[in-house]
């Protein structure tokens, strides 16, 4: 059966899946700790959106206008956009040095991998909540 909220917002919670969900956005240090965590918006809410929304893209997005890069990075996929504070990487590779690129943020993703994945073995009981 579907949830009272479900049925009230259903069209808005589907995922590019046809699933009920809810984004959650998370930074991870490399350590692989999480330092920031957005959630709660629809599922048909595309990523560059939902980290405009977020806390953590309203900061940086005000840092980087007033005093440009830090010297740290936040690495994301190429769903995102490039900013002077985000690596993303590549869609085609046009030579080596960005293909080392690729490489280098992809081994680094592991770590936010691995970290979600502890996160997910944590709280498995979630996955039965009925709301």
């Amino acid at each position: 059966t579907r949830s009272q909220a479900e049925q009230a917002c259903s069209n808005d919670y589907n995922s590019y899946k046809k699933m009920y969900t809810i984004v959650l956005q998370a930074l991870v240090d490399h350590d692989g700790y999480f330092c920031d965590v957005f959630s709660g918006v629809p599922g048909s809410v595309n990523d560059r959106r939902v980290f405009r929304m977020s806390g953590l893209g309203k900061t940086l997005a005000v840092i980087a206008l007033s005093v440009g890069s830090v010297g740290k990075f936040v690495l994301a996929d190429n769903r995102y956009n490039l900013h002077v504070f985000m690596l993303v990487g590549h869609g085609t590779t046009l030579d080596a040095a960005e293909c080392a690129a690729n490489d280098m943020i992809d081994k680094t993703r592991y770590v936010v991998e691995n970290a979600f994945g502890r996160l997910k073995s944590r709280f498995r009981r979630l996955k039965y909540l009925e709301l």
